[in-house]
This record gives C-alpha cells, structure tokens and sequence, in this order.
C-alpha cells in the first residue's frame, strides 16, 4: 500500500505536486525526524541564574555557609531578600572577590 507525500506549501487536496510513497518510506521518515517531545524535568539541563543561594556562594567562593552569612551581615557584600530566602548576585561575589584581591603576601598579624 502507498501514501501520498504532498510537497509544503501546497493544500493536502492537490493532487499535482503530490508524489507516490511507499508507505515504509513514511515510518522511516516518522523515525528520523521525530515530533517535538518536551524532555521530563529531571533529563533537562539546569538553568543557570545569575543569583546564588548562600549554599552556592559558599561553594562558588570556597568558604563555609556561615563566613558567607558573617560577610552578608557585616556589609561586605551585598545581597537580595525575596521572601525570607536569601540571594547573592554572582557579580557582587566576583567584586568581592576583585576588592580582596592580594598583590603580594601580607603578614596576618600586624607587627
């Protein structure tokens, strides 16, 4: 048995651009070229935010959750309130990080 492929563009009830197909050449082509099937949410890539948690600073700055929270409280970096969670901005980090960048080495205490 045959199907009809009928070229785009056209309406389906044209029959002069319409060229016999066999109809395995169909299912070959149905498994080529899927239908757009949205992934579930566990096999979608992570979306990246520009705002961390005060677990992904600590992370991202490689110091504990509780320096990130003394740094917050002090100043020293800033940070938004949505609700009752916290969110750090990662170029409010990286300026942090740029203000306490070192030259040479400093002694730790005064002398």
């Amino acid at each position: 048995m045959t199907s009809v492929f009928v070229a785009p563009g056209r309406p389906a009830g044209t029959r002069k651009s319409a060229v016999p197909v066999p109809r395995s050449a169909v299912k070959v082509a149905e498994r080529a070229w899927p239908q757009a099937v949205t992934p579930p949410p566990e096999m979608r890539p992570p979306t990246i935010s520009p705002l961390f948690t005060t677990d992904q600073a600590a992370d991202y700055l490689q110091i504990s959750v509780r320096s990130v929270k003394n740094l917050l409280g002090d100043g020293r970096i800033p940070f938004i309130k949505i609700g009752r969670s916290t969110r750090i901005h990662r170029d409010d980090l990286d300026g942090f990080i740029a203000q306490n960048r070192r030259r040479q080495r400093q002694g730790l205490r005064p002398t």
